[in-house]
């Protein structure tokens, strides 16, 4: 029996396949646009992520199994220097934006939907980048060039205007404050004494900062936290299961207003997908089990790094510090680098000598890989049709959204959609039968508004009438639910349901002037 050897050439060509994948990797978390899918940004973000993340598994499994040592070390210190050097692209990137055109009023975005998903990759790669600007065994210049790349990255952060993110930067600079403050030659009491006062005063100042800066936005986090709560407490242990949150939420919101419409927040009310805390999403969702395993996931490996002295895991504590500060005041989990970091921390902690954990993780990204080629294919169906329906709304185009339904049918982005094409091509009920169940898995303001639209032209004024209502109550701000609403009562020839209407409308402070509130204004006298 002849046993197979790896030969220099086909470590050589794993080798090339890792830093291949890696490069891949690193480049996928800050991927621009494609227009391959119908989400443009986040999406192809997520495809590739996963997809070379899988693959990097796999290679790894394969080179434990064949007795070759992964080294697994080197590759952690590798990938975070593909990553801050990747990072430090998008940075000048940003920066020669906003010296062209100028900053956005809502922050620098880069390649993503939202300053905050640029925000929370630079402070993943920020501490990654100071690592290696400390690490004593580089070179000068080199340390050099990673210190130049974390300042440029801290400029960047600052350009997002995310308050997270400039909290984020108060710690990591009380963290290093006080390993530089290990090189001082004083005494301990007096180390103590200057780190304390000059960590309170960063504190003080991020703190102030985060609640002062964009005063109504956080008056707007409160009121979403409130309600939160009350789902919450509702099943504290066992929550509201998958898409907990986004079937209960706006209706929570709703029945708020509707006891409350003079609320000090009903000028702030929008539709909210997520609560903004990563922590009262999944409790919300499933229990109160699910924010303490996060939780633990996130601690584990700093205690772990303390006890062993792991310089595997080391490297990882202040993006894992990051990423905890954004769980509680954002939506992190929404972007694949902070589910890298979380995995990498909690594997970090295990050996993975086993022959057994790592046929599991060889598996694991066999079916990822797998997966992802399946349902980008179905994505990018979706996309086709979309485009087609922009164009034509034959039958032939209900049938190709009617082909992906199988496949997609609890994917509510999908279904709201398929909804709304049967609706513009007035197969009312395909279109009603497709919003009820796309309320299985969401229900907001967009959804009850198609719902209404969809009733009234069914004639059926009555349910037309509680879905305008509910959308209403939902959003007190908006006016296209008044509009339904009048149209209702104009149908019905209720005269004095439509004048009530109408001075509502004309009465209702204008939170964002648009054509479309003129519109409506004009055309509801």
């Amino acid at each position: 029996m002849t046993i197979l050897v790896p030969t220099n050439t086909t470590l050589v060509c794993q080798k090339v396949c890792l830093i291949v994948c890696f490069l891949m990797w690193c480049i996928s978390c800050y991927l621009p646009e494609i227009h391959l899918f119908t989400d443009t940004l986040l999406l192809p973000k997520w495809y590739g992520c996963a997809l070379f993340g899988a693959l990097l598994a796999v290679l790894w499994c394969v080179q434990k199994l064949l007795g070759k040592d992964a080294g697994a070390d080197a590759w952690m210190h590798f990938g975070c220097n593909v990553f801050v050097a990747i990072s430090g692209v998008e940075c000048l990137y940003v920066l020669t934006l906003a010296m062209m055109d100028g900053v956005p009023p809502i922050g620098a975005l880069g390649t993503f939907d939202n300053p905050a998903g640029l925000a929370l990759n630079l402070c993943v790669a920020m501490p990654l980048g100071a690592h290696q600007a400390w690490r004593k065994r580089n070179m000068k210049i080199v340390r050099w060039l990673y210190a130049v790349v974390c300042l440029l990255m801290a400029v960047t952060l600052c350009l997002t205007k995310s308050r997270t993110g400039m909290l984020c930067l108060m710690l990591y600079m009380i963290a290093y404050l006080y390993r530089g403050l290990l090189y001082v030659h004083i005494s301990s009491s007096a180390r103590r004494a200057v780190f304390v006062g000059l960590s309170l005063c960063l504190l003080t100042g991020a703190i102030y900062g985060v609640f002062q800066q964009k005063a109504s936005s956080t008056s707007g986090r409160t009121f979403i936290l409130q309600r939160s709560w009350e789902l919450i407490k509702e099943h504290p242990c066992k929550g509201h299961g998958v898409n907990g949150f986004e079937r209960k939420y706006m209706e929570c919101q709703a029945n708020y207003f509707k006891t409350h419409p003079a609320s000090e927040y009903t000028m702030l009310a929008d539709e909210v997908h997520h609560p903004l805390n990563e922590f009262v999403y999944l409790w919300v969702d499933y229990g109160v089990s699910a924010p303490l395993a996060l939780l633990g996931s996130m601690i584990l490996p700093a205690v772990v790094s303390f006890k062993r002295k792991d310089g595997v895991i080391k490297p990882l504590l202040l993006p894992l510090l990051g990423v905890s500060v954004f769980s509680c005041f954002s939506y992190p989990f929404h972007y694949p680098v902070a589910w890298a970091v979380v995995v990498l921390g909690v594997a970090s902690v295990f050996r993975w000598k086993r022959r057994m954990a790592q046929f599991a993780l060889l598996m694991a990204g066999g079916v990822t890989m797998a997966f992802v080629a399946v349902d980008a294919s179905f994505e990018h169906k979706w996309n086709e049709a979309y485009r087609h329906s922009s164009r034509d709304l034959s039958p032939e185009v209900l049938g190709e959204y009617e082909a992906l339904h199988g496949y997609m049918h609890r994917n509510f982005y999908f279904l709201y959609n398929y909804a709304m094409t049967a609706f513009l091509s007035h197969d009312f009920d395909r279109a009603y039968a497709l919003v009820e169940e796309c309320g299985q898995h969401w229900n907001g303001y967009n959804r009850e508004l198609l719902a209404g639209d969809i009733c009234f032209k069914r004639h059926q004024c009555v349910e037309a009438m509680n879905h305008y209502a509910m959308a209403m109550h939902m959003c007190p701000v908006r006016f296209a639910p008044l509009e339904g609403l009048y149209k209702v009562y104009d149908a019905m020839g209720d005269e004095t349901g439509r004048s009530r209407i109408a001075q509502k409308i004309a009465s209702q402070q204008v939170k964002v002037h648009s054509l479309a509130v003129e519109r409506i204004r004009r055309n509801c006298p």
